[in-house]
């Protein structure tokens, strides 16, 4: 106890020692309102913030600051916590301890009930909270009087103390949560990529096995012969693109993929897929038209925006009937960089272009193209991811019997140098 956890106590006055308790009573009821408000709370994100918020509004502390442990890379994460002024602010960009804050840290963890108390002076003092899940750390609470400089009150140790190991329960229990999801989201992948294995490779594979030995064991004429290498060459390059989906959606859920910026002429990613796509293209008597300015360029990486693009043209492609264009532009907007793929085929429905666009589609829904083309329905899941990590997104508008335009959305990251001119 405190020297004014002492003084409280002896006091010999009834009076004074009934209104401390009561006092004492309420600041528990407080406590006990604020663990059930956490515990209905649906996100993670917000239980961070409902725990800093109730520091201050419920348990009546001046300033808190919530971090979470990362025992992988030994560092502590910010969430949420208080400015100067005692207003809650978003601190997710802060990393590491400042200051004393590690050695204090170490401290708690050796007190009895992971709580290290540093008192200033009588009115100046600093609380390091450990939140636990049994003996594993996940994460700290810092709490200090900077604004009002109340001394330490009765009980304040005991309140934190309960209120740091229900909320490192919460944070388990979340945390439990997000594991079960990430473990039934991979087994739904590894059945998907096990259907598109048996189906979607194995079907391509087996008739270009049958195309070459046909044309190894026939004594063809020169041109016949060159057909079938044609068909085979094309039923080769349809398969490598979907294997290279296959395994960049793979590689993209194990682990974090790395973005390779670089600063590149906007049209060369809309070219290289352009001549990629032709002669797939040709089959249907389809043009491949660009529109982009040689003056626009963008900071991002090139491998990933080629990815992307390629499977929005070879998703035009598909759904877009002979004799017809596919446009490829690339514009730019106050937004940022714009790079669209319009067709003019089928098109799609609202509630079927919200369905798409969730990438929750079953295989069942997935439609085949105008010269009854099969697919996985993976390639624009992966462009998706990719997009997302490039800091961008994909959006799509349709009109069924119109066609469908896909976009590719970019930050512009050149400070104002990208110029329509």
């Amino acid at each position: 106890m405190n020297t004014n956890q002492e003084q409280v106590d002896s006091q010999d006055d009834p009076l004074e020692a009934s209104i401390a308790e009561l006092l004492l009573l309420r600041r528990f009821c407080y406590l006990q309102d604020l663990l059930k408000e956490l515990t209905n709370v649906k996100q993670l994100e917000d239980l961070y913030r409902g725990a800093v918020q109730g520091v201050l509004s419920k348990l009546g502390f001046d300033r808190a600051f919530l971090t979470i442990y990362d025992a992988t890379t030994q560092e502590n994460r910010g969430t949420w916590g208080t400015n100067l002024s005692g207003e809650l602010v978003n601190e997710s960009h802060l990393h590491g301890f400042v200051g004393s804050g590690e050695a204090l840290a170490q401290e708690a963890l050796a007190e009895p009930n992971n709580i290290k108390v540093l008192e200033i002076d009588d009115q100046n003092w600093k609380i390091w909270v450990a939140l636990l899940d049994g003996s594993r750390l996940l994460g700290w609470l810092s709490i200090d009087n900077a604004l009002r400089n109340r001394p330490l009150r009765v009980g304040d140790r005991e309140i934190l103390s309960m209120y740091a190991r229900t909320l490192g329960l919460l944070m388990h229990r979340f945390q439990n949560q997000s594991i079960l999801k990430k473990y039934s989201d991979q087994n739904t992948m590894k059945d998907r990529l096990f259907t598109i294995l048996a189906h979607d490779l194995r079907g391509p594979v087996g008739s270009l096995s049958e195309l070459l030995s046909w044309a190894s064991e026939e004594n063809l004429p020169a041109e016949e012969l060159r057909e079938f290498l044609v068909e085979g060459q094309k039923s080769a390059s349809r398969t490598y693109g979907l294997l290279e989906n296959v395994l960049g959606w793979v590689r993209s859920q194990i682990e974090e993929v790395s973005v390779l910026r670089e600063r590149i002429p906007l049209g060369r990613p809309l070219e290289s897929v352009r001549s990629w796509l032709e002669s797939m293209a040709d089959q249907k008597n389809i043009t491949l038209h660009i529109l982009c300015p040689d003056s626009f360029s963008v900071m991002t990486d090139e491998r990933m925006v080629e990815t992307i693009l390629r499977n929005l043209v070879s998703n035009a492609i598909k759904f877009s009937p002979r004799g017809s264009t596919v446009i490829l532009c690339g514009r730019m907007e106050s937004e940022g960089v714009y790079l669209e793929v319009s067709d003019q085929g089928i098109g799609m429905s609202g509630e079927m272009l919200t369905d798409l666009m969730s990438f929750t589609s079953s295989q069942a829904k997935i439609r085949a193209g105008t010269a009854g083309e099969g697919g996985s329905g993976l390639g624009l899941k992966f462009s998706a991811d990719l997009a997302q990590c490039l800091g961008g997104r994909l959006e799509a508008h349709s009109v069924p019997a119109e066609g469908s335009v896909f976009r590719l959305i970019l930050p512009d990251e050149l400070d104002g140098e990208l110029q329509e001119v």
